[in-house]
């Protein structure tokens, strides 16, 4: 194996990656008896298919597989030994490919690497940024304790809705004049009035009794296409496509009653006997608001020095490359 590094300019570099079968054929050849192993094709006997056969069917795909291994591991281990600040992954060039995949022998390969700058950081006293400290206060404890006693609270069937409840019923999807759709989507499930985005909505269905029937826009309930999915019975992808409306038939209303705040409430968050008063349920919850908002004034202290210290020095960054290393990043989770 030979890697040889190219500088292009200060920011931009290539690796160029030259495999000899050494670097791959033991590796490959173990994978193709394995796999012969496991093959099973009528006319021969388990573990017995002739290796013409098994590579005709899979040696390609299994020598790809084997040579990304090794061009991985030797390209991590290259920049690690060489010490270099590399930005994002290394881009693969098509045009620098060479070899025969059918006939195997020599390879090469190219890569594209974005380097990070060269730059010192000088800290004095003229640099001046701001420390976040966010106040907990009673309000914001009151409203801990209101959360926890609907977590901890319990689930009571009710006529007509109220703010915060859950609504149970089916969705039926609708034709542009309104009437239900033949064979369209219909669906059994549920919908949180605290979790509604639209607000018009929301208005809509605070009040409502079992029973009514009203048109809702997916859309309106909420943007997040796996929740309409779930609300639906359809797949993500099937909403993208979406665009009409549904009939909404309320079958159950579910009222959160809140807990009391008593012993047995303290005993479910604490721990039996380690919380007694509301008092000290208030100190906790206070000690713990405290510390996560400190977390949060850190994480806050270092975005906005992050942010100062890139304006002030205003690095050049390798863009071409980041903008093509974040293209293949997204097209690859999709």
């Amino acid at each position: 194996m030979n890697i040889v590094q190219e500088n292009i300019d200060k920011l931009n570099a290539k690796l160029k990656i030259t495999l000899d079968p050494q670097d791959y054929k033991e590796k490959y050849d173990s994978a193709l008896k394995t796999y012969r192993k496991q093959m099973n094709i009528p006319g021969f006997r388990p573990g017995a298919v002739p290796m013409g056969v098994v590579k005709k069917k899979v040696g390609r795909y299994l020598l790809a597989e084997e040579i990304n291994k090794v061009l991985s591991d030797s390209i991590y281990n290259y920049i690690n030994e060489n010490e270099i600040d590399v930005l994002g992954t290394p881009l693969p060039l098509a045009e620098g490919e060479k070899g025969d995949w059918e006939n195997p022998n020599s390879f090469e390969f190219e890569y594209e690497l974005g380097l990070a700058p060269d730059f010192e950081v000088n800290v004095n006293t003229k640099d001046k940024i701001k420390y976040h400290i966010i106040k907990v206060d009673d309000k914001l404890i009151d409203g801990e304790v209101e959360r926890m006693q609907k977590m901890y609270g319990s689930l009571a069937d009710v006529e007509k809705s109220t703010e915060g409840d859950v609504l149970k019923g089916t969705f039926k999807e609708l034709d542009e004049d309104g009437s239900i759709k033949d064979g369209g989507i219909e669906n059994e499930s549920s919908v949180g009035l605290n979790y509604i985005e639209g607000e018009k909505l929301k208005k809509q269905l605070t009040g409502i009794s079992i029973g009514e029937k009203v048109t809702i826009n997916p859309f309106e309930v909420t943007e997040n296409h796996n929740e309409i999915g779930r609300i639906l019975g359809i797949t993500p992808e099937e909403v993208h496509d979406l665009s009409s409306d549904f009939e909404f038939e309320v079958k159950e209303i579910k009222h959160i009653e809140s807990a009391e705040v008593n012993q047995e409430f303290f005993d479910k968050i604490y721990g039996e006997g380690n919380v007694k008063s509301i008092e000290e349920m208030q100190e906790k919850i206070k000690t713990q608001l405290e510390s996560s908002y400190v977390q949060e004034s850190d994480r806050m202290f270092m975005r906005d020095a992050s942010d100062y210290f890139l304006g002030k020095y205003k690095l050049e960054l390798p863009d071409e490359f980041l903008k093509r290393w974040i293209q293949k990043s997204s097209n690859s989770c999709v």
